[in-house]
């Protein structure tokens, strides 16, 4: 369970579209007229999280968890690759928002439309539910937690954003920032290899 946690906030906190919009309402000091904002993309994710789980508790059964698991931390690893090379900008963080600030509907769409969002939930729903049977209404408790989660990140950038806003301006931040998580991720998918792949096959512990 901790492990998912770990990659949870290794994914929502690591730097995407939705935390760079964060850091510019803080920039902008509307955090507080942009809290239909952070909602938005905690509903997104709770939406995202649900249906994919309720989804992988049909179709992962527990014989099938070790190679779900090889898989999934391969593809973390390959996550980390390109959070490692990414190339972030800073040089649209400067655009005003929306003068009432950002709204529900603003992130929800935002959110439910970005990449990242599927990608990063899917080792979570397909790894990480199934090992700590997480099924039923579990599901749901688990979604909205991740949402409140996914919610929090932008919120956190935007105070970033407010009170450290000549720091974070800076693309070596970013820089530092990405590869530090894109380690993080190596380690969680290092940790899984052991757990659920190599700790099976040697007949230490069963699915």
């Amino acid at each position: 369970m901790i492990k998912m946690f770990l990659y949870a906030i290794g994914m929502m906190f690591s730097p995407g579209p939705m935390n760079f919009i964060g850091i510019n309402i803080g920039l902008k000091d509307k955090i507080k007229k942009s809290l239909g904002f952070y909602f938005g993309v905690s509903s997104s994710i709770f939406l995202y999280t649900s249906i994919l789980g309720y989804t992988g508790e049909k179709v992962v059964k527990k014989e099938y968890l070790l190679y779900f698991s090889l898989i999934g931390s391969a593809y973390i690893i390959y996550l980390a690759y390109k959070i490692w090379k990414s190339n972030p900008k800073t040089e649209n963080m400067s655009k005003e928002p929306k003068e009432n600030g950002l709204s529900f509907i603003d992130a929800f769409i935002g959110q439910s439309f970005n990449p990242k969002a599927p990608i990063a939930l899917l080792p979570i729903t397909a790894i990480y539910f199934p090992s700590n049977n997480i099924v039923g209404s579990k599901i749901v408790f688990m979604s909205l937690f991740l949402g409140v989660l996914g919610g929090f990140a932008p919120f956190i950038y935007s105070v970033f954003g407010k009170f450290m806003g000549s720091i974070i301006k800076s693309k070596m931040f970013f820089i530092v920032f990405n590869r530090v998580m894109a380690i993080f991720l190596v380690f969680l998918a290092g940790l899984i290899l052991r757990d659920h792949v190599y700790l099976v096959i040697a007949g230490v512990q069963a699915f």
